[in-house]
């Protein structure tokens, strides 16, 4: 589910599905522009590819800011118990076929000062991140840095999946990869009205109360991470979307329909995880998400009914949404909490979203890895539970 719609059920107590496997995309050819008409500049195998990448098992993975520590390392290790599953019998699978890097705020220092966190989406109370914020993001994902002790989150994960691949012979499937999309917040701050303190694009200051600076500030970063991304010359993972990280879309309706033509003309899908019940989740398509993953938080709160989970899976049929899985690594101490996790699994199936759907997977900071090395027997027999629940759904290709 969205970090949001976590933090929002956490705060009522103190505190916070795609579309159908075939993604329709804009009739245009290669190199022919985007559908406003711009020419569009191509890099790697881009202008050669016929159809927008869709993945069944995608699993979130946070970090890039400081106040993450340790579990912002995304290293080979770490990256390996997320892609190789060995069941109970000896043999051996893939988990998750695509990461969703993602991250909700950035805390760290501004020239040399310490300050308060900068938020990358509307409605966590905090200041708005500038473009500053949005680079160190960039450089995050790519370069070593003192968050990544062995080496940058997608170069880990290129050399894991290079050696898990050929471990399962699957040289000729790439590893998915889903990029964030910071929301381009029009004022400074919850208490402020300032709308140009962004930083500038082309020697000129942008203006968030002007949607073209908006647009062209998430085109900046979606073009920085397609550079930057194809310049490694990665050869077993690809760049498959990007994500809208606004769970609601009360902010910013007016832009997504553009920034989602702008990826689907590049063919890059456009990804969304709205919370339960955010304004306007139903209309993910009218908004150009190539894909739309409901959260029915009902992990988090134990005050939050089963029936809640039951409505989510009634609204993601109903709106032909895809749907999230949440757990987190409060289920390593609470069987409560265990229990919630089955009640996913068995509501997912029921409504055949097991069978037919692809699905995010919220895991927290480390759950599926930490499950798997408890000395807990229940928490471990749980992990051996949801992997064979993940691996055997039939929508899975391969």
């Amino acid at each position: 589910m969205s970090y949001l719609g976590r933090t929002l059920t956490a705060m009522t107590i103190v505190l916070l599905g795609a579309c159908s496997n075939g993604y329709e995309i804009p009739k245009q050819l290669p190199g022919s522009g985007s559908s406003s008409g711009e020419k569009l500049d191509y890099y790697g195998d881009e202008a050669q590819r016929v159809s927008i990448p869709k993945y069944y098992d995608m699993v979130l993975a946070y970090g890039g800011s400081p106040h993450r520590k340790a579990s912002s390392t995304w290293d080979t290790d770490r990256i390996k118990d997320y892609l190789l599953y060995e069941d109970q019998e000896g043999g051996k699978h893939l988990l998750f076929d695509a990461f969703l890097f993602l991250e909700f705020m950035y805390s760290g220092q501004y020239n040399g000062v310490v300050a308060t966190e900068r938020a990358f989406a509307d409605g966590y109370g905090l200041n708005s991140a500038h473009k500053e914020d949005w680079q160190a993001l960039i450089d995050y994902y790519f370069e070593k840095s003192g968050l990544n002790t062995e080496m940058a989150p997608l170069d880990a994960l290129e050399q894991a999946y290079a050696e898990v691949s050929d471990e399962l012979g699957l040289k000729d499937r790439k590893l998915g990869v889903v990029i964030f999309i910071p929301e381009p917040i029009i004022t400074e701050g919850p208490n402020s009205q300032l709308s140009v303190y962004w930083g500038n694009l082309d020697g000129e200051a942008m203006n968030f109360h002007e949607t073209e600076d908006r647009i062209k500030a998430v085109k900046w970063y979606v073009d920085s991470i397609r550079e930057r991304f194809y310049a490694k010359n990665y050869r077993h993972i690809e760049l498959g979307g990007f994500y809208w990280v606004a769970e609601t879309a009360s902010t910013s309706s007016e832009i997504l329909k553009p920034v989602g033509d702008y990826l689907s003309s590049l063919k890059y899908s456009f990804n969304w995880i709205p919370y339960f019940g955010a304004e306007g989740y139903y209309r993910w398509a009218e908004f150009g998400f190539n894909t739309a993953y409901l959260q029915p938080n009902y992990f988090f709160n134990l005050n939050t009914p089963v029936s809640q989970l039951d409505e989510a899976c009634q609204l993601a049929r109903k709106y032909n949404m895809n749907l999230e899985m949440e757990f987190d690594d409060t289920l390593l101490n609470d069987p409560v909490k265990a229990d919630r996790l089955r009640s996913y699994m068995k509501y997912f199936k029921e409504y055949g979203a097991w069978e037919t759907q692809n699905m995010a997977y919220y895991v927290g900071d480390d759950a599926v890895r930490n499950m798997k090395y408890s000395t807990n027997d229940n928490v471990h027999s749980l992990y051996y539970e949801f992997c064979d629940w993940l691996i055997t759904r039939p929508v899975r290709k391969f």
